[in-house]
């Protein structure tokens, strides 16, 4: 019964849910109907966004060159420097498609600094794959004379840099900073 197989969904990883969709078009209709994690949804729907973009096959071109990755250990080590990981990023290294990559941007492709954007890498270097990985301290705060809010330091993961911009993922707990990503400029 229909029930049963949405019921089923519902405890399915990310890779399945896609596999899923494969097996037939009833399938591939029930699949949006489940209910799933919040934040596994999003990835799914990303995931469609991905595929169905013009740059999905070229970004999925033989220019990339993926290293072995654990990605148990990997959320392991992050959680061996800090006792929480936002959701939705621990879901993603753990079920996000390796060849699905987004703008160069996973754990197992190479941390080179790129100096030029192609159809299949972005200028920059993928701070995400430095291994092991590293939870850094990010400057979090009032950059303006006119304000008077006190700087910090809050828990982050540098994820990208390029051209004095860098990438963070913030690990901080408060509900207003826990998995945001913010942007940095020197």
């Amino acid at each position: 019964p229909t029930e049963l197989v949405l019921h089923c969904f519902s405890f399915l990883e990310l890779k399945s849910l896609i596999a899923s969709q494969g097996v037939c078009q009833e399938w591939r209709r029930l699949v949006p109907l489940a209910e799933l994690d919040p934040a596994r949804r999003r990835l799914l729907d990303l995931y469609h966004t991905v595929i169905n973009s013009p740059l999905f096959i070229k970004m999925n071109s033989p220019g990339f060159h993926f290293t072995p990755f654990d990605r148990q250990a990997y959320v392991d080590c992050l959680l061996s420097q800090y006792h929480k990981i936002p959701h939705e990023f621990r879901l993603w290294i753990l079920e996000w498609p390796s060849r699905a990559v987004i703008a160069s941007l996973w754990p197992a492709l190479p941390l080179e600094d790129c100096v030029t954007d192609t159809c299949t890498k972005r200028s920059g270097a993928n701070w995400i794959a430095f291994t092991p990985p590293q939870l850094s301290a990010v400057i979090y705060g009032s950059f303006s004379r006119f304000e008077t809010r006190e700087r910090e330091f809050i828990p982050g993961l540098l994820t990208w840099s390029v051209n004095g911009e860098t990438t963070w993922i913030v690990f901080d707990e408060r509900p207003d900073l826990f998995g945001r990503v913010f942007s940095l400029f020197e």
